[in-house]
């Protein structure tokens, strides 16, 4: 059987990038369209009161997080595509559902669904895509993948806007309708990918059971997770802190938000193609956690200046946390699945995924209760802390070959 030539294969690879591209800007125009608009439709459509939303919302935190390890294992043993098609047709079913809840019990219920199969949907597609897309192109599927989804929830909340500006039953219930039916285009695309995918020997271990990954992968799940911390930083933290501490003008802070996904789009590409080694990725993490730390300082700076210099300044802030969320994915990236073994791949990067998970549970209540309340020290302290995680993950990546350089001179000592 002929082998493919280097230009088929290139664009079979472009092919697969593509429809990975086309499933992230669905996908995302769904997600985007509800998170825009879900604040309103939990209040509006379901009448639920803010403390009990956040009751639901963190009930499914904390189900994702216990269960996300589990499904890697199951993608690990049948295929990461049939496990996110299963992700992805489940997530629709919930959304689709929601339009007919109308009490607490069944929102409760409901997210609770969705808490199983959420946090998942992520890991699980990075497999499939280590599965269908060569090792030396995987970084740049990866990071279309990530420009691309970022473009499908800027387009995903301008539609929500359009449909909760009619303040009716049908337009609240357009926006979960609109995430169902993203979940399912998405899962007819992911279905139909080309995958081929070598057999795995099943291991004398349980589906549910639970088993650490190695002290090195450990180490740097949580490292990872605390650079995500941009996440919060983006979302959280910079809004709320220019909005009540410092002279900038509110209406700046969309504009601010606006910045950071076009630069995320443009130039996520070309810094993921970047990182080539183990060393390299380690690098990409020690630039995001200096990154934080410059925008974490930006902060009180901000508090001290009037209206145009908060300005600068926070823009100054956003560049630097951007320049963080391009440096720490395209490093969590390549980490995430050099050092995963191939026929555990699934559940090592679930593992991964824990670390974002666990920051996107308590980065919010970390900025307002802790670094809101110490002012500028708060803001010091998180700096030092980005900063520190940087530079911990390089010592993690270089510490094997430390040890293994003095194993070799204690060998090579005469008797």
């Amino acid at each position: 059987m002929r082998r493919p030539g280097l230009r088929e294969r290139a664009r079979l690879l472009s092919a697969l990038e593509g429809r990975f591209a086309i499933a992230a800007v669905i996908d995302a125009f769904g997600t985007g369209c509800f998170i825009a608009g879900a604040a309103l439709f939990f209040t509006q459509e379901l009448g639920l009161k803010p403390s009990l939303i956040g009751i639901g919302l963190t009930a499914a935190g904390i189900v994702g997080f216990a269960t996300t390890v589990p499904w890697g294992r199951a993608a690990d043993r049948w295929g990461a595509r049939r496990i996110l098609v299963l992700l992805l047709s489940v997530r629709a079913l919930a959304f689709v559902l929601y339009a007919f809840a109308a009490s607490f019990a069944a929102f409760l219920a409901i997210a609770t669904l969705l808490g199983t199969v959420e946090k998942a949907t992520s890991p699980i597609q990075q497999a499939l895509i280590g599965e269908a897309v060569a090792e030396d192109r995987r970084q740049r599927a990866l990071a279309f993948v990530r420009s691309a989804r970022n473009a499908g929830f800027a387009l995903g909340a301008l539609a929500a806007a359009a449909a909760v500006s009619t303040a009716t039953s049908l337009g609240y219930d357009s926006i979960v309708l609109f995430n169902a039916a993203s979940f399912v285009l998405a899962a007819v695309l992911m279905g139909r990918l080309p995958v081929a995918r070598a057999a795995v020997a099943p291991r004398k271990t349980t589906l549910w059971g639970w088993r650490v990954c190695d002290r090195r992968y450990t180490a740097l799940t949580a490292l990872n997770g605390v650079l995500t911390m941009h996440m919060s930083l983006l979302s959280v933290g910079l809004p709320l802190w220019l909005v009540s501490h410092s002279d900038a003008p509110a209406a700046v802070i969309p504009l601010l938000l606006v910045v950071n996904a076009v630069l995320a789009v443009v130039f996520q590409v070309p810094v993921a193609g970047l990182v080539k080694s183990e060393r390299g990725a380690a690098a990409a993490l020690a630039v995001a956690g200096a990154a934080l730390a410059l925008c974490c300082l930006a902060m009180p700076l901000a508090s001290t200046l009037d209206a145009t210099g908060a300005v600068l300044v926070a823009t100054g802030a956003v560049l630097a946390l951007t320049l963080a969320e391009l440096a720490q994915s395209a490093g969590g990236w390549d980490l995430s699945f050099r050092l995963a073994p191939a026929d555990r791949r699934g559940e090592h990067l679930g593992v991964f995924s824990l670390g974002t998970t666990a920051q996107s549970m308590l980065g919010p209540l970390l900025l307002t209760a802790g670094v809101f309340a110490l002012g500028p020290w708060g803001w010091v302290a998180l700096a030092l802390a980005t900063l520190a995680g940087g530079i911990l993950a390089t010592t993690v990546i270089d510490r094997p070959r430390r040890t293994t350089g003095r194993l070799a001179a204690r060998r090579a000592r005469p008797a």
